[in-house]
């Protein structure tokens, strides 16, 4: 959570303070929500404050990878759709809604789901619990592999010396424009 949003949680007004609001695990925020502060602080913040999905219509630039270190889904909808939910959420302040990953949609109580399309690799790494770690390890194998097929393939760029095997001139055995008078 931003500093804005501590001091507001401090006042009664602020909208998680309200009853029917305090248990929220999902927040509704506006365009290029996550700008306003380091990514994985405000991830973790919101992951510590027990939110456990936050919706918008974008987010900023690195906010989402952020809150997949904290297990924390960040579903990007049309303004018009997170606008929509929100005055949903207004009207019905307890009922619940329930953001599945699996099927990649988003259930409320007598209305129809939305659908939502995460990042492929995003998806995956929340549903299965995996960092960016896990993830490069996961694919090492492959990775070995195809960095062998390569070698084959195109070994001009795998057999190039060290450079402390790489024999030097002394500077002053060149002319001025560059040249190796003994060549």
């Amino acid at each position: 959570m931003s500093d804005s949003m501590n001091r507001d949680r401090a006042t009664s007004e602020f909208i998680l303070n309200r009853e029917s609001y305090r248990r929220a695990t999902v927040l509704l925020a506006g365009a290029n929500f996550g700008l306003e502060e380091g990514p994985a602080s405000a991830a973790g913040r919101l992951a510590a404050g027990g939110i456990r999905v936050v919706i918008a219509p974008s987010f900023g630039p690195e906010f989402e990878g952020a809150c997949v270190l904290f297990g924390l889904p960040a579903v990007v909808l049309a303004p018009v759709v997170v606008d929509e939910l929100g005055e949903w959420v207004d009207v019905n302040p307890g009922l619940e809604i329930t953001v599945d990953l699996e099927t990649q949609r988003i259930e409320r109580v007598d209305r129809e789901p939305i659908s939502l399309d995460m990042h492929p690799r995003l998806r995956n790494n929340l549903l299965f619990g995996l960092s960016e770690l896990d993830e490069t390890i996961e694919h090492r194998a492959r990775t070995s592999a195809f960095r062998q097929a390569d070698r084959i393939r195109r070994p001009w760029l795998y057999n190039w010396r060290e450079p402390s095997a790489v024999e030097t001139l002394p500077l002053d055995s060149f002319d001025d424009e560059g040249n190796d008078p003994e060549a």
